[in-house]
């Protein structure tokens, strides 16, 4: 295959492409922060630039060597990314030596040619075969590391310099790649030096006009030369095939080359020995026996399109090794083409990739942790890079600062989390360690002012790590928001002076005592409490001697064995001061040393006189109140819903006739409440939980004898749902009960008579007003027939006593229209009255008979109700009725409380609503309309005629009565009127 000659700027394009693309792979495939990962990238990228040297001399053929060299600098330059390249020729003639230079990017503007020329002179000094492999150099004040080679035998042709940033360049690999670009830039200059050698020689021979025996002379040298030439060229050649193939198959890693249809040509002697293929077994497609079976299939369809693409690709299998174990391979390959563009080969290598698979195992894992931790840690995490620049930002940072991360990643820090009173101070400091690495806040905790989203500012502490990789710094902040903290300091000095202030109002010192060294200290509260003054060093001695005399020996006894046995002191005793008073004090302290050490206590000393003398105050107080409650037959009683726990006073006990050591109980009540009385006990108990309400209710006790009490029960509710507290009150009212129901019957005579008395002054009244018109009307008959029969007739005179006649009958007729006007719709007395006002005074007058008949009353009257005008005794009286028919429907109930609720509230159109509701055995909706009719009832003995007249009375005051059944059990009657009745 013959490859044409190309021009240096085309070279040197191909070149580059091909060590930017080997570049650019590796650095695909490297993983930061993983150094056996960073290895296998590294690994890769030197066999991938490998490649693309081994590359270089089929562009060099027939090149000058000044092209030569300045197409071997530009891949080098992007290859191994280095600051700048030069090459020293040495002209063979004895000519003045040609430096080619090429600088990068990052150094154009501030180093030139002549600047690199004088640092080589000054770093290297001697001509190239004697520069060193490696060194620093200094240029424009900027340290560099370089290496050099020199080219050809002992550095004949001249030497190479590569100048880089990296403090560890030349690394292996980097060195690898640079002896490789050298040997062949030797081999190759060597020929162009021949070639060019053997150019001018043809050349003296055309144009020398000698004569022919000279010109025959000329014409053997200039074979001779060629001869020589050639076995030169092709002796270096072969040294440097030789080289060449050494180098692959020396270099860690399975270097292989294949057709242009993909069959293997040719495997180095690491790929050999690691699969224990024999090179004639690994050619043509042989090579595919040491893939592993389950990534064949893939790795030889990827390889496929590798070809059918024409383009540099790569994939990963697994090979197995020659003891049989598999392990991962990275496959690369790189297309070699001819002058028309036409692949002629394809070079690749097989990396080891196990270790990186593994790292990536546990990089994921790491990452996952690392995640994790950022994710949960309570402080702000936010790191930067040696700009400034956010590259991370955890949830806690989010939470405190409220940015999202991905609103901050690669914005200044400087911009988004510092006030900007601080913001300039923040760059300097930077700017000062990227350039002089002086820091004044590394490894130290600061505080400082930080800025939200909002712009509010608030305390942080701040810490700030350098992150230990290579390259520029960056750097991890810890924040932590100390605003509670400051707070918390802040409110523990108001605490410390808080609690001084408590110690000297409570009367209690605090103590702290070290056995192994005797030595105490006191609180200030405790000097004063022991009456020493804060001068004196108080000691166990000092302490003893202000003991009581009759307390002396238990407080010895008590002190020696806890400092011999570490137990903790709890104990009261007594101090007798020097003016002769007595205080008593309660100590204690607990043993805070921790086990196997001698004991060390902190507690407290109060001085509980005070309280000694109210517990006996107490204590008198306690036996004249269970005094009283006996007398008074009261007792107290206390119950905690969440632990069930009754607590009953002694007279409680009495009442109930339960022994005292009997565990007060719902049961144990239950016991004694008498069967007809116990559902309504049970569901005003249900109530109270319920609705956690205060309750004031009565019910009667059967005791083993069968004598039944009448006790009444007022109960507190507090606390919240499933953690009420109730506390109240028993008393025993049973001969208070008894005095009323013989009051009540006595009433209920009374009531009686006064009724009949009442019926017989109204039939008095009615026959005194009827009999009066009456015997008028009877006298003037008489005499207006005796006038008729006259003779004449005294027309006249009858006429007159006609007249009378009538008169008397009008007045009868009056008597009847009064009667009557009690249910006509005739005018009303009408007067202000307070609605509430009035249901309370019919309330008074029913109490007593609604406790009789065990009818618990509930009134929930409207604070907001408005004056209205009506007939007062009228209203009662419907009230009165309604609250009586509520108390008889409830009669015959005795399995539920016979609750009866009268509610008075205000409407719309400025009305007012009265409802009476019980819980009886209800009404049926056929009956409702019924219900009103004159002479309708529901009672065995009833007259019809109450809801009647209540009706009537309503409508007068341009109201409406009505009825309703209840959602459970029972009625409710209701009347609405308006506040002003016309």
């Amino acid at each position: 295959m013959r490859y044409s000659v190309r021009t240096s700027r085309d070279a040197t394009t191909e070149a580059c492409t091909m060590t930017k693309d080997a570049a650019r792979m590796t650095r695909a495939g490297s993983l930061p922060g993983d150094s056996a990962d960073e290895e296998v990238a590294r690994l890769r990228g030197c066999l991938n630039d490998l490649v693309g040297m081994t590359a270089l001399p089929a562009l060099w053929t027939g090149g000058e060597p000044s092209q030569i060299a300045g197409t071997l600098l530009d891949a080098l330059l992007q290859t191994l990314r280095l600051a700048f390249a030069l090459i020293r020729l040495i002209d063979p003639d004895g000519g003045p030596s040609l430096d080619i230079v090429r600088i990068s990017e990052s150094l154009k503007g501030t180093v030139g040619v002549r600047e690199i020329r004088e640092a080589i002179s000054v770093s290297l000094r001697d001509a190239p075969p004697h520069w060193p492999p490696r060194a620093r150099m200094l240029i424009s004040g900027s340290e560099l590391s370089v290496a050099s080679a020199g080219l050809g035998r002992n550095g004949g042709i001249g030497g190479i310099v590569a100048g880089s940033w990296m403090a560890t360049f030349p690394g292996e690999t980097e060195r690898l790649v640079f002896d490789v670009a050298t040997n062949q830039a030797t081999t190759v200059l060597q020929q162009a030096w021949l070639l060019r050698e053997h150019r001018r020689v043809a050349a003296d021979l055309d144009e020398t006009e000698i004569a022919e025996p000279r010109r025959t002379e000329h014409a053997l040298q200039a074979n001779e030369l060629n001869f020589q030439l050639t076995k030169r060229a092709e002796d270096a050649l072969h040294e440097s095939e030789r080289n060449l193939k050494l180098t692959i198959d020396t270099i860690p890693a399975m270097a292989w080359s294949a057709r242009p249809d993909g069959s293997a040509e040719f495997v180095n002697e690491h790929y050999i020995s690691f699969t224990g293929l024999s090179a004639e077994q690994a050619s043509g497609w042989g090579w595919t026996r040491a893939v592993h079976p389950g990534d064949l299939d893939d790795l030889t369809a990827t390889w496929q399109r590798i070809l059918a693409s024409e383009a540099a690709g790569e994939a990963e299998a697994r090979l197995r090794r020659h003891d049989g174990a598999y392990r991962w391979f990275l496959f690369r390959a790189n297309p070699l083409r001819d002058e028309s563009g036409a692949i002629v080969k394809w070079y690749g290598v097989s990396t080891d990739i196990e270790d990186r698979k593994r790292a990536e195992q546990e990089l994921r894992r790491s990452e996952a942790r690392k995640t994790a931790i950022l994710d949960s840690a309570l402080d702000c995490i936010v790191t930067i890079d040696h700009e400034g620049c956010i590259t991370e930002f955890n949830p806690a940072a989010e939470r405190t600062f409220g940015y999202r991360r991905d609103e901050v990643v690669g914005r200044k820090l400087a911009d988004v989390i510092v006030p900007p009173a601080l913001r300039e101070p923040h760059r300097q400091g930077l700017a000062r360690y990227i350039t002089t690495r002086e820091s004044r806040v590394l490894g130290r905790r600061i505080e400082m002012a930080a800025m939200r989203a909002d712009g509010s500012e608030f305390p942080v502490e701040l810490a700030i790590t350098r992150i230990p990789l290579d390259g520029p710094p960056s750097f991890t902040g810890y924040l932590r928001d100390i605003t509670e903290r400051n707070r918390a300091e802040q409110e523990l000095r108001r605490s410390e002076a808080f609690l001084t202030q408590a110690q000297r109002l409570t009367l209690t010192g605090s103590l702290w005592w070290k056995v192994s060294t005797g030595e105490i200290t006191w609180s200030a509260e405790s000097y004063r409490l022991m009456g020493y003054p804060t001068t004196v060093k108080p000691t166990v001695e000092l302490i003893l001697s202000r003991v009581h005399p009759e307390d002396l020996a238990l407080v010895q006894e008590t002190v020696e064995r806890s400092a011999r046995e570490g137990f903790n002191i709890d104990f009261e005793h007594r101090l007798l001061m020097p003016d002769g008073s007595v205080k008593h004090v309660h100590v204690v302290m607990q043993n805070v040393s921790g086990d196997g050490r001698p004991p060390e206590f902190a507690g407290a000393v109060s001085d509980i006189t005070e309280r000694k003398r109210v517990e006996a105050e107490l204590r008198r107080s306690e036996a004249f109140l269970a005094e009283a409650q006996q007398i008074s037959r009261l007792g107290s009683f206390s119950y905690l819903q969440a632990t069930g726990e009754i607590v009953w006073s002694e007279e409680v006990y009495r009442i109930f006739e339960v022994d005292r050591d009997v565990r007060a109980t719902f049961e144990v009540i239950r016991a004694r409440i008498h069967p007809e009385d116990l559902s309504a006990f049970d569901a005003e108990i249900v109530r109270s939980h319920r609705e956690g309400n205060d309750s004031e209710f009565d019910v009667r006790l059967l005791m083993p004898d069968q004598a039944v009490k009448h006790i009444h029960i007022v109960s507190h509710c507090q606390g919240a749902p499933g953690q009420l507290e109730f506390s109240g009150a028993i008393q025993d009212v049973t001969q208070r009960r008894l005095s009323e129901e013989a009051v009540a019957k006595v009433r209920s005579e009374l009531a009686s008579v006064a009724r009949v008395t009442s019926l017989g002054v109204l039939t008095a009244s009615i026959a005194h007003e009827v009999n009066q018109p009456l015997a008028g009307i009877v006298t003037n008959a008489s005499t207006c027939l005796r006038m008729l029969h006259a003779d004449p007739p005294d027309i006249d005179g009858a006429r007159e006593t006609a007249k009378r006649t009538i008169r008397d009958g009008n007045r009868a007729a009056d008597v009847i229209t009064r009667l009557r006007s009690l249910f006509s719709r005739k005018a009303f007395t009408l007067e202000s009255l307070d609605l509430n006002e009035a249901t309370r005074e019919v309330i008074a007058l029913s109490l007593s008979d609604l406790q009789r008949h065990r009818v618990i009353l509930q009134a929930q009257l409207a604070d907001d109700l408005p004056i209205i005008t009506g007939d007062r005794i009228q209203l009662q009286q419907v009230i009165l009725n309604l609250i009586r028919n509520a108390s008889d429907a409830m009669a015959d109930v005795y399995d539920r409380p016979r609750l009866l609720r009268i509610k008075t509230k205000r409407e719309d159109g400025n009305r007012v609503r009265l409802s009476v509701s019980d819980a009886g055995m209800g009404i049926s909706p056929q009956s409702l309309e019924s219900l009103f009719a004159a002479f309708y009832t529901t009672k065995s003995a009833g007259m019809g005629i109450g809801l009647f007249v209540s009706r009537s009375i309503v409508e007068k005051h341009q109201g409406r009565l009505w009825a309703e059944p209840n959602d459970g059990p029972g009625a409710t009657f209701s009347f609405s009127i308006p506040v002003q009745t016309a």
